[in-house]
This record gives C-alpha cells, sequence and structure tokens, in this order.
C-alpha cells in the first residue's frame, strides 16, 4: 500500500502557485524514473539531474508499505517526504516530511494494476492528505500558524 504521494503533491503545488502567484511551475504528473531499492529511503538527487538537467525541483516520495494491517488499517501511517533541490548543485534548499491517518485501507487486488493509489484511500482519508500537503506548504513559508 503506497501513500497517496501525486494527491499531495498535486495539493502542494496548487497551494504554491496560489498563495505565491507562480504560473511557471511545470508539474509532471507521472514519475519520470523510479528510484531503485536502495534509494527509497533518501532517493539520490543524480537521478533527478539526468532527467531535468538544471534548475529547482520539488521532489516527493514515499516508501511503499505491502500489507495492511489486521482490520484494514496499516501497520503505520502513510508518510510522504518532500524535497526542493537545486539540481546545478545537487544541494537540498529544504526537506520535510507529513504523515496523516489513513483510516480504513481496503487490501489492493494483487492482480490489477492500479492506475492511482489515491482509488484506495476513503475521502475523509484524502482530507487528511490534504491537511498533510497544506501543513507541508506552511512549513516551507514559514507560515506560523500551522
Amino acid at each position: 500500500m503506497g501513500a497517496p504521494t501525486a494527491w499531495i503533491k498535486d495539493r502542494f503545488v496548487a497551494s504554491l502557485e496560489a498563495r505565491l502567484r507562480l504560473p511557471q511551475i511545470r508539474r509532471v504528473p507521472e514519475p519520470r524514473f523510479a528510484y531503485m531499492e536502495r534509494e527509497r529511503v533518501a532517493p539520490d538527487a543524480v537521478a533527478l539531474k539526468r532527467t531535468f538537467e538544471r534548475g529547482l525541483v520539488f521532489d516527493f516520495y514515499s516508501r511503499w508499505q505491502y500489507l495492511p494491517a489486521k482490520g484494514g488499517r496499516l501497520y503505520g501511517q502513510p508518510k510522504v517526504q518532500a524535497r526542493l533541490i537545486r539540481l546545478d548543485d545537487l544541494s537540498v534548499l529544504w526537506a520535510d516530511s507529513c504523515s496523516f491517518d489513513a483510516g480504513y485501507v481496503p487490501p489492493p487486488p494483487l492482480l490489477v494494476r492500479i492506475e492511482s493509489v489515491e482509488k484506495l484511500y476513503t475521502p475523509a482519508a484524502l482530507d487528511r492528505a490534504s491537511a498533510c500537503a497544506d501543513t507541508l506548504v506552511a512549513r516551507l513559508l514559514g507560515d506560523p500558524e500551522r
């Protein structure tokens, strides 16, 4: 079971665009590459540099949790990591994470490819994931109210 990383990333980017009036943010809806297993804890920014070459990128990722626990609860809360990386010198300018209560999560189908992991989460859980994204934006912008 994966965290709704794309959901949180989309909410984060939309909030930044609205709050900072940044229409030039280019959204990459699908991952351009898969991080290798050994990179899942802290993915290597070199892969991003190979893909995008230069500029600033926000990188969102989460660890995969394979098995829902008894009763449809995950073993741990889904956690999404976010970073702002300057590709020219691979400097991490900002990094933070957020997690949320997923509530009940049905077991994912074994033989069917899920186009969007968000489909497995309830609307209430996605609201909590949105709050997670809002927390990341507030922390990035130094908003003391969050």
